[in-house]
């Protein structure tokens, strides 16, 4: 467990990047002029989720950290999501810290973040559980990123377009389920803390 709990901070850095700052890009300064985020951005949300829900019970049940990244990154096509994992099996192997960069605000969120346990089998099993029964990950990604960008454009803030995007992607989904897949996306908090809901 002490293994699953590491891989969990360290990836949960990771994603946390990889997912806020290369999937919401940078902050507007008026919710009604913020442009739709990118069909490319969302094609990297969409093989991530992808990759989640075929990722096999007996490789999260391993609990070890390196077969678990090995197993994204090998099954991922994208370039940067590919490197973003490289780069993590790295600094993961020579015992490195990941530096956030930002506000205290930010930094204090991620380090927030990373106590969740956002990794932990129970979460991504429900995770996997919601993709599958939205019609898996293209079609939850396609319908989350065609409510998130119709909330944007009505004026809501990041984080609450997002969230109300997901609610709609997940369908009947429970509430327990969508808040897991909220929280795997670190999107509540990370987002305002990082300067980046507007």
């Amino acid at each position: 467990m002490l293994v699953l709990k590491s891989f969990s901070k360290f990836l949960s850095i990771i994603l946390a990047f990889s997912l806020i700052f290369s999937t919401f890009g940078p902050a507007y300064a008026d919710a009604s002029t913020a442009e739709p985020l990118e069909d490319e951005e969302f094609e990297q949300l969409e093989e991530l989720l992808f990759a989640i829900e075929n990722i096999p019970d007996e490789v999260i049940d391993s609990g070890d950290d390196l077969i678990i990244m090995n197993w994204i990154k090998d099954n991922v096509e994208n370039a940067t999501l590919k490197s973003n994992f490289e780069i993590a099996i790295n600094k993961y192997q020579n015992k490195e810290e990941i530096t956030t960069y930002g506000a205290v605000g930010c930094a204090g969120a991620l380090l927030a973040a990373l106590g969740s346990n956002l990794f932990a089998p129970l979460k991504i099993t429900k995770i996997k559980s919601a993709i599958k029964a939205a019609g898996g990950a293209t079609k939850f990604v396609k319908k989350a990123k065609s409510l998130y960008d119709s909330y944007r454009k009505a004026g809501y803030k990041k984080t609450l377009a997002f969230n109300k995007a997901i609610d709609g992607a997940a369908g009947k989904a429970s509430t327990e389920v969508k808040d897991a897949i909220k929280d795997f996306f670190g999107i509540t908090g990370l987002l305002a803390a990082c300067g980046l809901d507007t």
